[in-house]
């Protein structure tokens, strides 16, 4: 569809009246033939997909997003922009610059300013409209490329405005773009080593992960629990051990593969509730709850780490209404056999492990919370050992 608008450049470019923007389509009808052509060719270019999707879908257009669409009625235009979930300007930070020069192309760079302003903006209308506008795959809003041709004249604008400054403002600017392509250039090197990924990533994985070379727990954490995690943090109390030896008592326990003890929680179910605990009699210094657990499973599964079971904890008022919006937790797998502790491994089977993360207690003060498992795919797994301690 993108492409499709982008006949606007065409209309608009070069656009500094009403008189031009007549004139350009008296341009347009005088020219005719030369536009068929054009078409015509375009067409053409677009023939062997045509005949590719005839031959393997048997139909001439087929349209591979059955049941996905656009709601253009509540796009995610700040997400999209501003999000650590593939947001554009979260990013790529150089394009701010970039945005910044449009507002000085009207008097510098008239030229690209009419199609800019008309079609970036709708641009990002468009693909932000999209039922999943963080566009999964990829470094960053990958959709926003499309528009990187126009902006280039206006981070040209921007960086021009330096030319007749003294050497303190060559050198603010210089700073400035060196910076944003440094912080890219280094954000890819750390996708190579499977440190960073930006697709699902939240502001406090962001924050955790700048300017690391290598991947440790506390990241895997902050990615999965969208929770900065404390430094040296002062144990104060336990609050529950789970070790599942009172088997009559609990569903999904068996005595197959315990890590200590006789029995340990084994199950394929895909929402698994384990406790709720009461912070009525909370320790007022307090400020983290710990969750822990040992964690094991047998067989290979999905490389997708969304789809392994993820434990959590689920902040709950008086009335049993969640405080937050997510659920603050750790997909456990991520511990067995990661030494490394890549972003992108889903553990190896066979292998105990010990998972754990902490939670910041909301402000306050919740009246109880959950501890629960959301295993989407059904994966089976044993855990054993489930803490729950109290830090400051």
């Amino acid at each position: 569809m993108n492409e499709c608008y982008c006949i606007l450049i065409l209309l608009l470019w070069d656009i500094k009246s009403k008189e031009e923007f007549v004139q350009r389509f008296v341009f347009i009808w005088q020219n005719i033939k030369q536009f068929l052509v054009a078409a015509l060719a375009t067409i053409i270019v677009f023939i062997p997909q045509i005949i590719y999707w005839k031959k393997y879908t048997n139909s001439w257009i087929y349209n591979g997003y059955v049941g996905e669409g656009f709601d253009f009625a509540h796009p995610h235009i700040i997400d999209g922009l501003f999000s650590f979930n593939n947001g554009w300007l979260s990013w790529t930070p150089i394009m701010i610059l970039a945005c910044i020069g449009i507002y000085f192309s009207y008097k510098r760079m008239r030229t690209s300013f009419l199609a800019t302003v008309v079609l970036v903006p709708l641009h990002i209308y468009i693909i932000y409209a999209w039922w999943c506008w963080n566009y999964i795959n990829g470094f960053g809003s990958r959709p926003m490329e499309h528009m990187y041709p126009l902006l280039a004249f206006s981070l040209a604008t921007y960086i021009a405005l330096f030319e007749y400054q003294r050497w303190f403002g060559k050198l603010f600017i210089g700073i400035l773009i060196g910076s944003a392509i440094c912080i890219n250039l280094f954000q890819n090197y750390q996708i190579t080593k499977g440190v960073l990924i930006t697709q699902a990533s939240n502001f406090a994985y962001y924050f955790s992960v700048f300017g690391k070379t290598k991947s440790d727990h506390t990241i895997l954490v902050a990615r999965s629990s969208n929770e900065i995690q404390p430094n040296n943090p002062v144990f104060i109390q336990n609050l529950k051990t789970l070790n599942f030896e009172d088997v009559p008592l609990r569903p999904y326990v068996d005595a197959i593969r315990p890590y200590t003890g006789k029995y340990s929680l084994h199950t394929n179910e895909q929402s698994i509730y384990l406790d709720t605990i009461s912070m009525t009699n909370l320790n007022r210094e307090a400020k983290y709850i710990q969750l822990s657990s040992d964690v094991f499973f047998e067989a290979n599964h999905s490389p997708n780490v969304w789809d392994t079971p993820f434990i959590y904890i689920q902040w709950k008022d008086q009335n049993n209404t969640n405080i937050n919006e997510f659920e603050s937790g750790i997909y456990p797998f991520q511990a067995c056999d990661n030494p490394t502790f890549s972003i992108y491994s889903t553990g190896n089977p066979l292998v105990w492990g010990h998972a754990y993360f902490y939670a910041r207690i909301p402000k306050g003060k919740p009246h109880h919370f959950i501890l629960g498992i959301w295993n989407g795919a059904r994966v089976s797994f044993f855990l054993d050992n489930i803490q729950v301690a109290m830090y400051k």
